[in-house]
């Protein structure tokens, strides 16, 4: 909202704007601000340093590059660090061991569930939802039972509450605990376990993994995140570019987390391979394009994706209330803590065949089909199928 607020064109988006003014604006987890957005991003958060006396505060663990730089021309002048060096915060604040991969050769899943069923408080974190899964359902093999967690974005919000909550529950009465997640868990999730096992990724998704390890620091001695190579890629983009930098610079040597420099080479290298302007938004601006300008600056891309409403909860509640008094922004905030993003083809195959309904201009996931699961969420091979409730046929017999 701040961000795309700062390059908008409708009054309603901009009439805050002068709030600005000589305010402290905090940037936190400041490294997921999109490589492709970048230029412009930074362009008008320094103008508002330079013109408007507001401070800009970057708060991360991971340190991105914005100062200015032949790279980046329009980055922020006179960055300082608000910690001092001589305090020395990485070094006296070292909680975890990192243990690189030993080869460049991918780990099975298979494997890697026979290494997690041998740790009794471990947390997996993998590249996509369907790798959770599956590592989710290997482990139930295993280990003869279905009490590993599972988290993913195929869980809706309320969902993967809830589990957190059963997570930090468990972890606090020293119950034995096994958790396979995606990278869902890796900012602003506070879990803490003893071992975190992380598929090899850029340098950022590992710093952000090994902060659910040993996070509170009641160890006797360091935590230990095991970096492993994954038997599958993380989705295309900017991912995988991160990925690529991190193989790059482990062919260098051991790289240590804790050294800020480290993130500046990583990020630099990263926005290095990214273009920060991809949609030329800054051509727009010179050429006072607005409206342009203000189509372009998305941060989240949400165009391939539809919201589907599951029934989860108190969900089939919330429709039926819909469905009576028609839409409304309220129901919608409701809603949205039970909405997961779906692919918008995929959406609309299953809207064709009614697997997915339409409520006061919602689409739902009927409460009778099998789609969603009470463990792993949406399942999309199974939207279509009618759970075992919706075949049992109530014999009434009428005196």
């Amino acid at each position: 909202q701040l961000l795309e607020s700062l390059l908008a064109a409708r009054p309603s988006r901009c009439r805050k704007l002068h709030r600005l003014a000589r305010s402290v604006i905090v940037l936190d987890e400041a490294q997921t601000l999109p490589p492709s957005l970048l230029s412009p991003l930074v362009e008008v958060l320094s103008l508002l340093v330079q013109d408007y006396g507001a401070s800009v505060v970057i708060s991360t663990a991971t340190q991105p590059v914005l100062g200015r730089s032949p790279r980046m021309p329009t980055g922020f002048d006179a960055v300082r660090e608000i910690v001092p060096a001589e305090v020395r915060a990485f070094e006296r604040l070292r909680r975890v061991s990192i243990r690189w991969p030993s080869s460049p050769a991918p780990t099975s899943y298979a494997a890697l569930a026979d290494e997690l069923a041998a740790e009794r408080d471990v947390l997996a974190i993998v590249h996509r939802r369907a790798d959770a899964r599956q590592l989710c359902e290997l482990l139930d093999a295993r280990l003869g039972d279905t009490r590993t967690l599972h988290l993913s974005a195929l869980m809706c919000p309320q969902h993967r509450s809830e589990v957190l909550a059963q997570i930090r529950a468990a972890r606090a009465r020293g119950e034995p605990m096994r958790v396979v997640a995606t990278q869902v868990v890796e900012a602003g999730v506070d879990i803490d376990f003893p071992v975190v096992y992380r598929a090899l990724a850029g340098l950022d998704s590992i710093a952000q993994a090994a902060g659910r390890c040993n996070r509170e620091g009641k160890l006797a001695s360091r935590g230990e995140v095991r970096v492993f190579v994954a038997p599958t890629a993380p989705p295309k983009g900017v991912l995988q570019t991160a990925l690529g930098v991190t193989r790059g610079m482990l062919s260098q040597g051991t790289i240590d987390l804790d050294d800020p420099v480290v993130f500046r080479t990583f990020f630099s290298q990263l926005y290095r391979s990214a273009d920060l302007d991809a949609k030329e938004i800054q051509r727009d601006r010179e050429q006072l394009n607005f409206r342009e300008t203000a189509r372009k600056a998305r941060l989240i891309e949400d165009g391939w994706a539809e919201s589907l409403v599951a029934s989860w909860g108190d969900s089939p509640v919330i429709i039926e209330e819909a469905r009576l008094r028609g839409p409304s922004r309220d129901l919608w905030r409701k809603l949205q803590r039970y909405a997961i993003s779906v692919p918008r083809r995929l959406v609309e195959v299953w809207r064709a065949r009614a697997y997915v309904v339409d409520v006061a201009g919602v689409a739902v996931i009927p409460p009778d089909l099998a789609a969603y699961d009470s463990r792993f969420g949406l399942v999309p091979d199974r939207v279509g199928r009618y759970g075992a409730g919706a075949l049992i046929i109530d014999d009434v017999v009428e005196e």
